[in-house]
C-alpha cells in the first residue's frame, strides 16, 4: 500500500459498492484499522488525506537506515590510472565530468540525477569502465527489461575476459584484485534480487551496483537492494530523473535520498539538435510547461483542431506526408491510453498497407485482440518470453511470417551503431505483441527516436508530457482539439498536472506531529506585506519530500531536525540536553519555546513553511494569448 490518496480508495470502492451508505461504512473501517495511518503535511500538521500502513512505514524507515550505512561505507577512490581508463576515448562536458568525479570517489553510495537528454549513458559508461579498471565487478540494473537490455547495449553486462584485461590498468590503490572471475551483467533489479536470494549470483565489497532509471523503482524494491548492500559491503549507483515517469507501484525513495544524501546533476541538453527543443526540454524539465509549449507553438510545432477526432487525423496526415518524405528514420505517436493506441496503430498501418510496404496479412490473436500482421510491419513486444528472449518493452519489423503455423520472425531494433538482433515466436504459444507504429508513455522513457507525435488528450500529466516531449533528436510535435483544451492556458496546465506518488515517508503521522509543530507561543516573524516571508504559504521545499524525524517531543528548527535525520541517536542525545543541543549546537527555537519566545528569536531557527508533494507549478498565463488559440 503506497500512500494513497481518499480520492484512490473511493475511486476502488466506487467500482464495487454502489450505495452511498455502504461506500461510507467500508471506508470507515479500512481507514479505521489500527495498522492504517493518517499522513500529515511535515509543517503544518494538517492532513493531507493519504494514508499508509504501519507496515509500509517501517519498510521505508529500514530502507532509509540501510541507505545511510551504504553511504558511510567508506571505498577508496579509484585510481589515476582507473580514471583514466573511463576517460579514455571520451570528451565529457563539465556536468558530465562532475557526476564521473562524484562517482570514482570513496562514497558508498552515489547519486546521480540525469535530465532528459543529457548524456546521462555516455556518462555512466565512463564510470563502468573506470571501475572495471580497478577490478569491480560493475552490475547494470534497471526497473524494466527495455532499459536492461539498453543497459548492455551500452555495454554493462561484458565478458569476463574484457573484465580481466580492463583490470590490468588496477594499481595497490585501487585495493584487493579482482579475483579468478569477476563478471560484469545487466538484468533487471527484480531477475537480480531473485538471484541473489537464491545464491545463484553474489555483491561484495568490489562490486558496483548502477541501476539505471532508479527513480522508477517503488520503495520495496529500493529497500531490497539497499538491504543487500548493506549486507555486503558493495558500493552503489542510483541513476534517474524523478521528474520523469515514477513507479506504477508504491511511491519511490529516490527524492527522499537524493535529500538525505545529495545528488549531482546532469544537465546540459544535447539530444535535440535545435536550439528552440533543448531550451523547451529544459523548461519541461523545471516545470515551466506553459514556456515549452509556447515554443511548440511558436515553432509550428503545436497542431490546433476543433475535435479530437479531428487531432487524431492530423496527426495521421502529418505522419503520412514525413514517413513518405524520409521513410528511413525512426518515428513514433505517444498517446495516453490503449483505445488511442489501438487506433492510430491501425491508421497508420493502414496508411503503409495503401502504400504498397507491407506483404500479405496474417490474421493473428494477441493479448490485445485479434490483428493483421505482414512482413514489413512494426511490431512492439509487450510481455516477456525469456526462451525466445523476447522482453517487454522490445520493438523492432516483421520479416517473416508462416501463416501455416502461424510462426513470426523479427529484426529488433539495434542501439547504436549496434545491428538488431532476429528473434522468432509461434503466436499459438506468445501473444504479447502489438503494433508499433504508436504506443504508451511508457513504451518511450530511454529512448532515442527521430521524430515524435503526441496526441493530446484530457489524461496527460507533467511526467508523461517531459517524456514524450524529450524523446526526440529531430523533431516533437503536438495535437490538440479545442474541445479538450480551449487554448494555450488550459493545455498547459493539463499537461503540467502532477500525479504524485512518493513514498509515505515524505509525510509525518500523527505520532510524529508533536516533534513538527513549533511550541506554542512561537510564531514566525511576519515578513513584508507582499513577500510570504513568515507565512505558512508553501515551498517549492516541500517537493523534494521533506520528512519528519523520529518524535522526540520538543520543537526543533529545520537545521536541527536534519541533523536528527542523520543521526537519531544524536538527536535523542540533543533531546535530553538544555535547549535541544545537536550536534555542539544549540536549538534556537527551543530555547525560545522554553522561554516563551520573549526574547524575539529570528524567525531563521523556526521550522520552515514547505509544499505538499501534490502541489504542482501553475503555468504562466501573460500576455501572449495570441499563442492560445488556433486561427480561425
Amino acid at each position: 500500500m503506497r500512500a494513497s490518496p481518499n480520492a484512490e480508495l473511493d475511486r476502488h470502492l466506487g467500482k464495487h459498492i454502489f450505495d452511498a451508505d455502504e461506500h461510507d461504512a467500508v471506508k470507515a473501517r479500512v481507514l479505521g484499522r489500527i495498522d492504517v495511518l493518517a499522513l500529515h503535511d511535515t509543517e503544518t500538521g494538517r492532513a493531507v488525506g493519504r494514508y499508509t500502513t504501519r507496515g509500509v512505514r517501517n519498510q521505508e524507515r529500514a530502507a532509509l537506515a540501510d541507505g545511510a550505512v551504504v553511504a558511510a561505507g567508506r571505498h577508496r577512490a579509484l585510481s589515476a590510472a582507473a580514471q583514466g581508463a573511463g576517460l579514455r576515448g571520451r570528451t565529457l562536458r563539465e556536468d558530465q565530468r562532475s557526476a564521473f568525479d562524484h562517482a570514482v570517489g570513496a562514497r558508498g553510495l552515489v547519486l546521480v540525477e540525469g535530465r532528459a537528454g543529457t548524456g546521462k549513458s555516455y556518462t555512466l559508461g565512463a564510470i563502468r569502465d573506470a571501475h572495471e579498471a580497478a577490478g569491480y565487478a560493475v552490475v547494470g540494473l534497471a526497473p524494466t527489461n527495455a532499459v536492461a537490455q539498453d543497459l548492455k547495449a551500452d555495454g554493462f553486462g561484458r565478458s569476463a575476459g574484457a573484465s580481466r584485461s580492463a583490470g590490468a590498468n588496477r594499481t595497490a590503490s585501487d585495493g584487493p584484485g579482482p579475483g579468478p572471475l569477476r563478471e560484469g551483467r545487466a538484468a533487471t533489479v527484480h531477475s537480480e534480487l531473485f538471484r541473489l536470494k537464491n545464491g545463484h549470483v553474489s555483491w561484495d565489497a568490489r562490486t558496483l551496483v548502477v541501476v539505471d532509471e532508479a527513480a522508477m523503482l517503488d520503495a520495496r524494491v529500493t529497500g531490497e537492494l539497499l538491504a543487500e548492500a548493506r549486507r555486503s559491503g558493495a558500493k552503489v549507483l542510483f541513476a534517474g530523473d524523478d521528474r520523469q515517469l515514477a513507479s506504477i507501484e508504491r511511491g519511490g525513495l529516490f527524492p527522499e535520498l537524493k535529500r538525505r544524501h545529495g545528488a549531482v546533476e546532469i544537465v546540459q541538453v544535447t539530444r535535440q539538435r535545435v536550439d528552440w527543443q533543448r531550451q523547451a526540454a529544459r523548461d519541461l524539465s523545471e516545470g515551466r510547461t506553459y514556456d515549452a509549449i509556447a515554443a511548440f507553438a511558436n515553432n509550428g510545432a503545436l497542431h490546433w483542431s476543433g475535435r479530437q477526432a479531428g487531432a487524431e487525423e492530423a496527426l495521421v496526415a502529418r505522419w503520412r506526408a514525413d514517413s513518405a518524405t524520409d521513410p528511413q528514420a525512426t518515428r513514433f505517436v505517444f498517446a495516453y491510453t490503449n483505445r488511442e493506441v489501438d487506433a492510430l496503430n491501425a491508421r497508420l498501418r493502414a496508411v503503409r498497407k495503401g502504400r504498397g510496404e507491407l506483404g500479405d496479412d496474417v490474421r493473428l490473436e494477441t493479448t490485445h485482440g485479434a490483428a493483421d500482421f505482414a512482413v514489413g510491419d512494426r511490431v512492439q513486444v509487450t510481455e516477456t518470453l525469456r526462451t525466445a528472449r523476447l522482453w517487454n518493452g522490445n520493438a523492432g519489423v516483421i520479416t517473416g511470417i508462416d501463416a501455416d503455423t502461424g510462426r513470426i520472425t523479427a529484426r529488433l531494433d539495434g542501439a547504436g551503431t549496434e545491428p538488431g538482433r532476429e528473434v522468432s515466436w509461434r503466436a499459438s504459444e506468445f501473444t504479447g505483441f502489438r503494433h508499433g507504429y504508436a504506443g504508451t508513455i511508457y513504451k518511450g522513457q530511454g529512448k532515442t527516436i527521430d521524430h515524435t507525435y503526441l496526441l493530446h488528450s484530457a489524461h496527460w500529466r507533467q511526467a508523461s508530457s517531459y517524456v514524450a516531449l524529450t524523446r526526440q533528436r529531430e523533431s516533437a510535435r503536438v495535437f490538440a482539439a479545442t474541445e479538450t483544451a480551449t487554448d494555450l492556458g488550459q493545455l498547459a496546465r493539463q499537461m503540467s498536472r502532477r500525479e504524485v506518488r512518493a513514498a509515505s515517508i515524505a509525510w509525518a503521522t500523527r505520532e510524529e506531529l508533536p516533534e513538527l509543530r513549533p511550541a506554542e507561543g512561537v510564531r514566525p516573524a511576519a515578513g513584508p506585506a507582499g513577500t510570504g516571508q513568515g507565512e505558512t504559504k508553501p515551498t517549492a521545499e516541500r517537493s523534494e519530500g521533506r520528512v519528519a524525524p523520529a518524535a522526540t517531543g520538543s520543537a526543533r528548527c529545520a537545521k536541527c531536525r536534519r541533523a536528527a535525520l542523520a543521526d537519531p541517536a544524536a538527536g535523542q542525545r540533543g533531546a535530553d540536553r538544555p535547549g535541544g543541543a545537536i550536534g555542539g549546537r544549540r536549538c534556537r527555537t527551543e530555547s525560545a519555546a522554553r522561554t516563551g519566545g520573549a526574547r524575539g528569536l529570528p524567525p531563521r531557527c523556526l521550522p520552515q513553511s514547505a509544499k505538499g508533494p501534490g502541489t504542482a507549478r501553475r503555468p504562466r498565463e501573460d500576455a501572449r494569448h495570441d499563442l492560445g488559440r488556433p486561427a480561425d
